[in-house]
This record gives C-alpha cells, sequence and structure tokens, in this order.
C-alpha cells in the first residue's frame, strides 16, 4: 500500500501526524461513500497498523509517540504499535564514528589532509561531482582506455555507505588516479593538486586503506545486507556478529581482515586495493581499531534491540514476532 506524498512547509511532529492523518482518511474514502463506514474503515486501519519504522531522529520520536496516544483516542483502546528502526542508517552512524576516528588519528600525524582529499577525489570523478573543479569525463575516457570501470560513487551528504565505498575507489584506484592527473588531465586547479598530493602520500593513504578494509569486512556487505530480501525478525543474528567483530577490532594488535558476513560479500572489493607499508602500519591500526571502538558505541546504542537484553535479543515475544517478524529490514 502506498499512501503518496505530501508537500509540508513545516517538518515537525505535529505536521506529520496530520499528514498521516489525511492520507488515511483519503484512504478510507476510497473503499466506501457511506459517512459511518468510512470512519468504521479509518479506525480499522489505525487498528492495523502494527508497525511505523523510521531513522529515530528527535522528530520521529515525537511523531511515534503522538501517534500511538491518537490510535488510543481514536479507537478508544490501548492498540500497541511497533517502532521499528531503519537499519541502513547505522550506516550513518558508523559514518561519524570513523570521521571522530580519522580526526584523532591526524593529531599523531602532521600533515595530515586525508578527509579533504578523500572527498575531494569523490568531488573529482564521482557522478553529480564538482562540475567546475571536477574532470569525471576525461577520468572515464581515461579509465575506458586501459579498459578499467570507475568505483567511484557520490559523494553528496555522505549518505549510508558513500564514505567506505569511495575509501576503497580511491585505493582500488591509487596508481589510475596518480597517472591520470599528472598526465592526462586537461586543466589542473587547487582540487586536483590536493587530491594528487594525498594520494601519493602513503600516510594518508594508510587512513583511507584502513576505511577501505573497514568497507570490506563490516559495511559492503552490511550495505548488500540491507538490500537483500532478509526480514526484520532475521537482523538480530547479524547484529550481534558485528558485536562480536567490533569488540574484536577494537582490542587486538593487528586488525581482522575477515569479512563478518561471508553471505554477503563480494571479494572482487578487494582485489588491487593497496597494502600498506610497514612503516606506516601503526597508522593504519591505530585507524581502524579506533573505527571499531567508536562503531561499537554506535551499535549499542542505534541496534540495541538487537542484542542482549533487548526487545528482539532474546526469545521474541509471540504478538512482536508476529507482528513485526516478516518487516522488512530497512
Amino acid at each position: 500500500m502506498s499512501l503518496g506524498f505530501t508537500e509540508v512547509a513545516s517538518d515537525n511532529a505535529d505536521t506529520q501526524l496530520e499528514k498521516t492523518v489525511e492520507h488515511f482518511k483519503e484512504l478510507s474514502e476510497v473503499y466506501s461513500e457511506d459517512v459511518e463506514e468510512r470512519e468504521r474503515m479509518f479506525k480499522e486501519i489505525l487498528c492495523k497498523m502494527k508497525c511505523v519504522m523510521s531513522d529515530k531522529a528527535a522528530v520521529m520520536k515525537l511523531f511515534d509517540r503522538k501517534l500511538e496516544e491518537f490510535k488510543t483516542q481514536t479507537i478508544g483502546e490501548d492498540v500497541s504499535t511497533h517502532f521499528l528502526f531503519c537499519n541502513a542508517h547505522f550506516l550513518l552512524g558508523l559514518s561519524s564514528a570513523a570521521e571522530d576516528a580519522r580526526k584523532e588519528t591526524e593529531k599523531e600525524v602532521k600533515d595530515m589532509g586525508v578527509v579533504f582529499g578523500r572527498e575531494a577525489a569523490a568531488d573529482i570523478f564521482g557522478p553529480r561531482g564538482d562540475e567546475k573543479s571536477g574532470c569525471r569525463n576525461q577520468w572515464l575516457v581515461f579509465l575506458d582506455s586501459i579498459g578499467v570501470r570507475s568505483k567511484f560513487t557520490s559523494y553528496r551528504a555522505n549518505r549510508f555507505n558513500c564514505l567506505f565505498q569511495n575509501a576503497f575507489a580511491l585505493c582500488f584506484h591509487r596508481d589510475h588516479v596518480i597517472k591520470f592527473l599528472e598526465d592526462h588531465v586537461s586543466h589542473s586547479n587547487m582540487k586536483t593538486q590536493s587530491v594528487l598530493a594525498d594520494v601519493k602520500d602513503d600516510k594518508v593513504m594508510a587512513m583511507v586503506t584502513a576505511l577501505s578494509h573497514f568497507n570490506y569486512c563490516l559495511t559492503a556487505p552490511y550495505w548488500q545486507l540491507m538490500n537483500s530480501a532478509k526480514a526484520y525478525g532475521e537482523f538480530p543474528a547479524y547484529a550481534k556478529k558485528m558485536e562480536i567483530f567490533l569488540i574484536q577490532g577494537s582490542s587486538v594488535d593487528s586488525a581482522p581482515m575477515v569479512p563478518y558476513f561471508p553471505d554477503f560479500i563480494n571479494n572482487d572489493i578487494f582485489q588491487n586495493t593497496m597494502s600498506v607499508n610497514e612503516k606506516d602500519n601503526l597508522i593504519y591500526t591505530r585507524m581502524f581499531q579506533r573505527m571499531c571502538a567508536k562503531s561499537l558505541i554506535v551499535l549499542q546504542r542505534q541496534l540495541s534491540d538487537f542484542l542482549v537484553g533487548g526487545i528482539f535479543g532474546g526469545e521474541i515475544v509471540e504478538e512482536v514476532k508476529r507482528n513485526s517478524h516478516d518487516c522488512s529490514i530497512n
């Protein structure tokens, strides 16, 4: 069932609730022209709406409370509603954790420009990038001449797995980027010069490689999981696996290199990515460990429902299982 989309002037909980109710009333009008029958159908729709999924932003949390109050007042009884988390948004939390890890690691190494260089690389080479400073068309022609496809994706708003995917792309294309920017680009500017300087710097690339390996081990297979046919009730097993992985990754001396979702990994994503020089291995290891430690905090906060003690973490109550087990995972 699709309720369509309505533009709103103010994105707050009251407006969200008002438009949701408006959609339900319009839907009930489709079923009958009789006023009493419409009202009965409207209440039935509310009663049967067992689950709501959101990103748990402040507005949505307030909307959830207001929706539950509205359902109780309208139907005249307490009708339980399960407010599910859109698990794709967990990747945004991991991106923020990675940025914090990068900042801490940068403090240990002087003259680091990794964040600008990585974003700039996606801007220059990725789709919907910087039209003024970018050179995507020339980049694609260059890659086509050597039989390679570009791995860069759009970096707009750093949505979901773009941060980690583009770190992998920068590792994969390191030699290509150097050759292209040194020998083939028709115009040079501060952004292309910055990317070239960063991609030639082993210390910078040690940090980018940590992001790329994190992508291989966790975020790339997680993103494939989000786009799979897996149901909400199957997700707890994956959340618990991630918790174990992140605990291990934040505590051991060498970063784990085995993906934790082997049924969702494409090994091609790890081929041709650069290795880290021995002298820069400490930078890579500390970056990876910090990402795991900070990501563990994010996981235990955002995915607590799926861990031990959470509503989906143990033996699931029959009503919850019946209403939410087969819901989409995101």
